[in-house]
């Protein structure tokens, strides 16, 4: 991937969870020699009398004050389509080749509002597990270095 490109991750909630944190910016730093990424927080929305609906609604549209003209966005819902990693690794470095950027986005604990997922331009399913949403930050990370790892042809892949 051409160190112009940048991948943004934006997710909802604070920084990184001082027990995820470690192994976050270990696969950070694998993957700092081959594509540019940042991190973007949005608020995570709370209060005893907020609604669920009235949550979804605040964190989707601080996601969509945030998303940029230019960036192919792929929002993490699990009513997404399901990728292998294999498969992942070739779209991402299709989506490389075609955009400048590309935005992961992170939801809330209830996800996002239907329009920000018509918005999207890929919606992406982790599988039907529900994860934590640190966890999910770790996995997403992950498996943007096995998708390098793939176009390298390392032997990360198959057994690391």
């Amino acid at each position: 991937m051409d160190m112009s490109r940048k991948i943004r991750i934006l997710a909802v909630g604070r920084s990184h969870d001082r027990q995820i944190a470690p192994l976050i910016h270990e696969y950070e730093s694998r993957l700092n020699t081959r594509m540019r990424l940042e991190w973007q927080f949005v608020p995570h929305e709370s209060g005893s009398n907020n609604a669920r609906g009235v949550q979804v609604s605040s964190e989707s549209n601080s996601i969509r004050a945030s998303l940029k003209k230019a960036e192919y966005v792929i929002v993490l819902d699990d009513i997404g389509t399901q990728l292998t990693s294999d498969t992942f690794s070739e779209k991402l470095h299709d989506l490389a080749s075609d955009f400048k950027d590309i935005c992961f986005v992170i939801g809330g604990a209830y996800g996002v509002d239907d329009e920000l997922l018509a918005q999207a331009d890929f919606v992406w399913s982790l599988g039907k597990l529900t994860l934590p949403h640190q966890l999910v930050r770790a996995v997403l990370i992950e498996q943007l270095y096995r998708a390098v790892s793939i176009w390298d042809g390392r032997s990360y892949h198959h057994g690391d």
